[in-house]
């Protein structure tokens, strides 16, 4: 009985953020669905249900097939030259040779600017210093 009351105590814990993503994520994406079979059009609270007929209107346009089939193909293709580039590198990669760790260096390299320059970005933002852009927006905002 000590072990369920413990693991109940723990999960406890978990119920604010489960409201939170409850209330953000999962009730928009259920409410956007249901809507999605209205006639609903963002300003009118009358809207009625029109069934699969905004579906079908959408599967029927031409720009929005060939968009989504552009974006299928792109995400297979895609996903399939850097899984058949990956997979032989990572195996070379691995293997015992001279200059291994140049070889290494020189494919890691090009990811770490990208986060130096996130970290830099958010630096900048969550400055503590007056100058900081999250301190100067809540002042302003706030008039302190």
């Amino acid at each position: 009985m000590t072990k369920v009351l413990r693991l109940l105590q723990y999960q406890i814990f978990l119920l604010p953020i489960l409201l939170v993503y409850t209330l953000f994520t999962i009730y928009p994406l259920i409410r956007s669905l249901i809507l999605s079979f209205t006639d609903f059009d963002g300003y009118d609270k009358n809207y009625a249900f029109t069934g699969l007929k905004n579906y079908m209107k959408l599967f029927t346009d031409d720009a929005i097939v060939s968009g989504i089939s552009f974006t299928l193909l792109f995400a297979l293709l895609s996903t399939l030259l850097i899984t058949i580039l990956a997979i032989p590198l990572a195996l070379i990669l691995d293997q015992k040779f001279m200059t291994r760790n140049l070889h290494r260096a020189i494919f890691f390299f090009p990811s770490i600017p990208s986060g130096l320059l996130l970290a830099f970005i958010w630096g900048f933002i969550l400055s503590p210093v007056p100058s900081g852009v999250l301190n100067t927006v809540l002042r302003e905002v706030f008039h302190a």
